[in-house]
């Protein structure tokens, strides 16, 4: 569970860390918290007031431990690495590709019906973890992200976020399965889609959980 910890991409290199220039390496606790996955070379542990997680460089990535609530905030990753002044300027060639959520490992896209596995937020949110590549003539380190999850005939909603891209890649983006709907409405497909959109360009993803199944107790937070 993510209420607990949310330490991917702790065994190692892969994805775009081999492309110098791709990824800024922190030497030091950075003075706001880092993102889970992202490039360090660190041995002090870093906490901050404001956030309820430990981080631990690993093996040359930032891993996160939930040690309590600080600061009235709950155990809930961010949604994505953040930037700022996002584009949303469409661009030549654009194209979306999406990956597992662990940033240790090679980028490989997903083909359609790929599995996925849905993890639990710190307030009981169901949540699909990804990693996105944008190719395309001249695409920025921050752009504007559209993306939305369904499970069988029931839409999520649309969460839009400015995303830190590494030559074209990002690290960890969460996205909100609308579980809720569907177990309201036995019984609960293995069907998931992820709606991705950005520099104008729009991808479809049709996933499958294999395990696809209400939280015990049926609560949701």
């Amino acid at each position: 569970m993510l209420s607990c910890s949310s330490g991917e991409g702790t065994t190692g290199g892969g994805g775009s860390g081999g492309q110098p220039g791709c990824w800024d390496v922190a030497s030091e606790c950075p003075g706001t918290p880092p993102y889970t996955g992202a490039h360090c070379d660190v041995s002090d542990t870093c906490s901050y007031p404001a956030s309820p997680y430990e981080f631990s460089c690993i093996a040359g990535r930032w891993g996160a431990n939930c040690v309590g609530a600080g600061g009235g905030s709950s155990c809930v990753p961010p949604l994505g690495e953040s930037c700022a002044e996002p584009s949303s300027t469409p661009i030549a060639g654009a194209a979306l590709e999406i990956a597992n959520g662990d940033p240790a490992s090679d980028f490989v896209p997903l083909a359609d019906g790929a599995p996925i596995d849905v993890i639990w937020g710190g307030q009981g949110l169901p949540m699909v973890s990804f990693r996105v590549r944008v190719s395309g003539q001249g695409a920025p380190d921050c752009a504007l992200l559209s993306h939305k999850l369904s499970i069988g005939g029931h839409a999520g909603a649309e969460y839009k976020l400015p995303l830190r891209l590494h030559c074209g890649e990002s690290l960890i983006v969460y996205s909100i399965l609308p579980l809720d709907q569907a177990c309201a409405n036995p019984p609960v497909s293995n069907e998931v889609t992820l709606e991705l959109g950005a520099l104008g360009s729009k991808q479809t993803f049709n996933l499958t959980w294999t395990d696809a199944a209400c939280p015990k107790g049926g609560g949701f937070g």
